[in-house]
């Protein structure tokens, strides 16, 4: 490789893992706490044998807890979460009990990923499971955004894997969000897609954090709805 081969490169990765800008005045501490919970319906659906569809049942579900992220460095993120989950059918309590998961992330200007592990008990199998994230784009503008299983305040709210399109996420304290698609299996194996999405607001000292999201299942539709605060320390 020719030096200036090397130096081009070299500025390339250099821009990319660059700290995010934003005014001072208006950006997010180095540390951020959140607390949220929510409520939803998902679906337990029976098939027979030749794969058409029989029944379904509802499946109430409620969640809290609560995500801290810290930023190491300029670019460096870590992240933790914890809270518990629970989920009746025919009236009685089915799956309850806690979950928490890690994922640390390099947060560049253009491009962030992260990798981590989600412990949630309540899944279909249970145990643990690998994380990811992936931002391409600027976090404080529109950007591309996926995650799997994405360590949060809530679980069964939210669908495990999502895909979509971020707005404002970043270090710059400012309305945004996230609007997308959701992948299951949610529920007893049941792989459903729902459109869902989140709002943050800043409303003086706090950010209010506001979710939904909702689709059809074989014999009845599922939807979850959450809320929250998060606030931000220097």
């Amino acid at each position: 490789m020719r030096a200036y081969h090397a130096a081009i490169l070299a500025g390339v990765l250099l821009w990319q893992i660059a700290p995010l800008p934003g005014p001072a005045d208006d950006s997010t501490g180095r540390y951020r706490i959140s607390l949220a919970g929510g409520t939803g319906r998902w679906e337990d659906a029976q098939f027979d044998c030749d794969g058409n569809f029989v029944s379904s049942q509802p499946v109430p579900v409620t969640s809290y807890g609560a995500r801290a992220d810290v930023m190491l460095t300029p670019t460096v993120r870590a992240t933790v979460s914890g809270g518990a989950a629970s989920a009746s059918e025919y009236g009685a309590t089915k799956l309850h009990g806690g979950f928490g998961a890690g994922q640390i992330a390099l947060e560049g200007r253009r491009v962030g990923f992260g990798l981590g592990l989600s412990v949630n008990p309540l899944l279909e199998g249970g145990g643990a499971h690998p994380n990811f994230y992936l931002r391409l784009g600027n976090a404080n503008a529109a950007h591309f955004r996926a995650d799997v299983f994405e360590p949060r305040e809530t679980v069964y709210l939210e669908p495990l894997v999502r895909v979509g399109v971020g707005f404002n996420t970043g270090s710059v304290r400012r309305i945004g969000g996230f609007v997308g698609l959701g992948f299951g299996p949610y529920y007893d194996q049941a792989s459903q897609t729902v459109v869902t999405g989140e709002l943050s607001v800043p409303v003086g000292n706090v950010d209010l954090l506001l979710r939904a999201q909702g689709g059809p299942g074989a014999g009845l539709a599922q939807w979850g709805l959450g809320g929250g605060l998060r606030f931000s320390l220097r």
